[in-house]
């Protein structure tokens, strides 16, 4: 009864800041009401108050180092301080004491701020200096739009100049297509996208190396409509940017440009033009947006594995590897299972990581990554 009339009081504990002490040790000071000589219970729920308080700090000084959304720092805050006790690796009581019906306790604690940051990351909450990283290491974009013109196919499009200057612009890397081989399997791209076979354009985008695909439609139509001797030509721009490797959906976008003039081309093209930078300019501020979310879905195929050493497998995985978040069984059948796993950082690293790893009695042999696939065998130690 006595542990029940506390917990109302819990909102009465005020926290004191203190300065951080080192670069990864917090301080904190919590107080709590005794109620009823209940003194045990109320120093727990100082400690907890202190705990909390330091722990703040932490994320406060990380946060603040990266600016980010503080609007969105601060609604996400107390999930982090749920989980709180994932980043803390040490913790010293510096002093408890009893002021009349208040109890006080002091306390310094030592956080992992990789963790933390990694935490933060994983909900949107990535510092400027992770975005910096992940903005490095954009993927290498592969462009691919059929456009007609008229009811017939454009075989120089307009709108793939103005998608990849906007690319540059933002420093993606492009695919080379200046050779003659190359530039016949982008041809081989274009009528499956005209066909809606989204697999065989993502085929001939992984034929590049690619790890982000620009594709969509571009249509440019003459109006009926005439003024002044010119004419009106009216175009609409679809695209989607793609995982080729797993076919994701990472964002769309659609526009429409109208443009009259007495030149059937020129006016054709300014209308794909006008319609394709709006189309191109909202895909890029979308993929932008989803930089702040430093997660990174993978889905990891594992051949010649039994059920059992899958079971082992995930649980190493979800306590020895830090940059694993999450993970969930796809599927298993015969000797092959398919895991989505959620990390907290790129794929080359946990691959490198995951490679070099030795599961105790057996080991991965990595087949093929890429910026979302892992292909990899178990390998026994025997064998």
């Amino acid at each position: 009864m006595k542990r029940a009339a506390v917990t109302v009081f819990i909102l009465l504990a005020s926290w004191c800041g203190d300065f951080a002490l080192a670069a990864n040790s917090f301080t904190g000071i919590g107080q709590a009401v005794i109620i009823e000589s209940d003194e045990a219970s109320a120093g727990e729920i100082a400690q907890r108050a202190a705990r909390s308080q330091a722990l703040n700090q932490a994320m406060d000084s990380y946060v603040a180092a990266g600016q980010v959304d503080r609007h969105q720092y601060n609604l996400k805050k107390g999930e982090i301080l749920r989980v709180g006790q994932n980043f803390i690796t040490g913790e010293r009581v510096i002093s408890r004491d009893v002021q009349g019906s208040l109890f006080q306790v002091s306390l310094e604690i030592e956080v992992d701020m990789d963790a933390l940051g990694r935490a933060l990351g994983l909900r949107g909450l990535a510092t400027r200096e992770q975005l910096e990283r992940k903005r490095r290491d954009k993927p290498t974009a592969v462009v691919i739009v059929a456009e007609e013109i008229n009811g017939a196919l454009n075989s120089f499009p307009y709108s793939v100049k103005v998608i990849q200057e906007r690319l540059l612009d933002q420093e993606y890397p492009l695919i080379d297509k200046t050779s003659a081989s190359r530039a016949a399997k982008n041809d081989q791209a274009v009528p499956a996208v005209l066909n809606h076979d989204l697999g065989s354009a993502r085929a001939v985008a992984l034929q590049f190396d690619a790890g982000l695909m620009i594709t969509g439609r571009a249509v440019v139509q003459k109006s009926a409509i005439q003024a002044g001797g010119m004419q009106s030509f009216g175009a609409n721009v679809v695209l989607s940017a793609i995982a080729p490797d797993t076919g994701r959906v990472l964002a769309s976008s659609s526009a429409a440009g109208s443009y009259p003039h007495v030149n059937a081309i020129t006016g054709s093209r300014l209308a794909v033009e006008e319609a394709t930078a709006k189309a191109i300019d909202q895909l890029l501020l979308k993929i932008e947006q989803q930089a702040h979310d430093l997660g990174t879905p993978l889905r990891l195929t594992i051949s010649d594995i039994n059920f059992q050493q899958l079971a082992i497998l995930k649980k190493i995985l979800q306590k020895e590897f830090p940059q694993v978040a999450s993970i969930d069984t796809r599927g298993f059948a015969g000797d092959i299972a398919r895991l989505d796993v959620e990390l907290a950082g790129s794929t080359v690293e946990f691959s490198e990581a995951l490679a070099l790893k030795d599961f105790g009695g057996f080991r991965l042999k990595v087949l093929s990554q890429s910026n979302e696939k892992l292909d990899v065998v178990l390998v026994t130690s025997h064998s």
